[in-house]
């Protein structure tokens, strides 16, 4: 076999060699989800040293060799595992007034992102059997606000969701938790006069709505770990927090690197 036959097959194999990698990676993805709803630890030291001790086994005087190469496949499949769980399995949680257009931008995420998409009120009206409204005059806000702390934790507790939550979500702390766990929390801001007030027991006029923002305005403050302004359209601001989504998870990465 003369060189250019070498080089030839050397490309080849490389050709392989890259598809094996690629599928290698998309099955550590699978790990990761896996791992994530079983509740089990991303890094498994024990599978890891089966690996290496299975690969010197059968690499015979090329172990040494083999031995590095697999050695770096693992740490490689970490940092994707690591990345994939930071962005891809957390959740986009929308906070803000009442009428700020929390559903149609969480939706708009959704839809653009192939995630799940999650309305809190649309949840505590099937959970109650009745609109929100209707829950108000016949059970006062306590009763819906104890639906609403039950429907919060089950929203929560999924993985790689877009949630749009109450306007009124931040009046109980108990919902910080659920929600920052495995989210990463939007206030989206929108001037009053641009807020929608029909169907809304708590904000019916602009007066309601002025004091509202007094009381909430801090909350969503202490909620939210990113603040959006909603002066353009719904999908630009969807942009905006997918954007930011992206870039916070690749700043979180970078900062693992050594």
């Amino acid at each position: 076999m003369d060189l250019s036959e070498v080089r030839k097959e050397i490309d080849e194999t490389d050709d392989k060699l890259l598809e094996l990698f690629l599928r290698r990676m998309e099955l550590a993805k699978e790990a990761v989800y896996e791992k994530t709803y079983c509740g089990k630890p991303l890094t498994d030291t024990r599978r890891e040293n089966e690996i290496l001790e299975r690969v010197e086994k059968k690499s015979g005087s090329m172990s040494r060799y083999s031995l590095r190469l697999f050695k770096e496949l693992i740490t490689l499949s970490r940092e994707y595992q690591d990345a994939l769980r930071s962005l891809e399995l957390l959740n986009i949680v929308i906070i803000g007034m009442p009428g700020s257009g929390k559903s149609t931008v969480a939706e708009c995420i959704a839809k653009k992102t192939g995630r799940s998409f999650v309305n809190i009120d649309t949840e505590i009206e099937k959970a109650a059997g009745k609109s929100i409204p209707e829950i108000f005059a016949e059970d006062g806000e306590e009763g819906f606000r104890a639906i609403e702390r039950e429907e919060t934790a089950k929203a929560g507790a999924l993985f790689g969701a877009v949630i749009a939550t109450g306007g009124g979500v931040v009046k109980d702390f108990r919902n910080y938790e659920p929600l920052h766990r495995n989210g990463r929390i939007y206030y989206i801001r929108r001037e009053l006069t641009e807020l929608e007030i029909e169907g809304r027991p708590l904000s019916k006029s602009l007066e309601n709505l002025k004091k509202l923002e007094i009381e909430r305005e801090p909350l969503y403050c202490r909620f939210a770990d990113a603040e959006i302004q909603n002066d353009v359209t719904l999908q630009e601001a969807a942009e905006r927090i997918w954007a930011e989504f992206c870039g916070n998870a690749e700043k979180q990465n970078s900062a693992k690197e050594p």
